[in-house]
């Protein structure tokens, strides 16, 4: 678990996995992995350039995307 920002050399996307419904938390947001703190530090907006679909999400160590490729 890391609570910071870290580098990292591919900055494209990485393929994340939907968790068993029994263990979707809404602090997840469907991701498995993940944990947002959605009231008082993450600010958390939807994304979508066209090509994909999800979450940009922005607090105190950094901001990244979060997104599933758009099926036609």
């Amino acid at each position: 678990m890391v609570d910071c920002v870290m580098p990292c050399d591919d900055k494209g996307f990485r393929a994340v996995r939907k968790p068993d419904e029994g263990y979707n938390h809404e602090n997840k947001l469907g991701i498995q992995g993940a944990w947002f703190v959605l009231y008082g530090g993450d600010r958390v907006y939807e994304y979508s350039d066209g090509y994909y679909e999800g979450y940009e999400v922005y607090n105190c160590c950094g901001n990244f995307i979060i997104a599933v490729e758009v099926i036609a």
